[in-house]
């Protein structure tokens, strides 16, 4: 199957197709860049090899799905400068081959799970951003 998607600068807008859940076997997403809305569907479970995901600088919206956490083999995020709002999953603190997640300039806020924290002192985790005047954080690089 479809291993690698690159669409990042296409001009894409609406929302991320909620079948795209079915691309089992892929491993990167690149969706920097464009219009696109609406929440990061909870289909996005399905992609269980995934290992990046870059959906920067769209205007994607809602909570950050806890599914995200079922994506175990994930090494790095970028999400910064969208709308996403509420509070950072406790949930994403599993994700234990997680490098580097980007999820500064947009609409989040409370703290920083404890268990998000950890991947950076137990695990591999090196990049963690946020907007520090929003998003409480002791382990954070701050993106003001």
């Amino acid at each position: 199957g479809l291993v690698y998607l690159y669409l990042d600068s296409n001009e894409l807008t609406g929302n991320i197709p909620e079948d795209w859940g079915g691309m089992r076997d892929l491993e990167e997403l690149f969706l920097t860049g464009n219009n696109l809305v609406g929440p990061l569907p909870q289909t996005i479970r399905g992609m269980k090899n995934l290992k990046t995901l870059r959906a920067a600088d769209n205007d994607l919206a809602g909570p950050l799905p806890t599914d995200l956490s079922k994506l175990m083999k994930l090494e790095y995020v970028y999400l910064e400068n969208n709308d996403f709002s509420g509070a950072i999953p406790i949930e994403l603190g599993q994700l234990k081959k997680l490098k580097t997640m980007h999820l500064h300039s947009s609409q989040l806020t409370g703290e920083m799970p404890q268990e998000v924290c950890s991947l950076k002192t137990e695990f591999l985790l090196q990049d963690l951003r946020v907007d520090c005047d929003e998003v409480a954080c002791t382990c954070c690089t701050c993106d003001e």
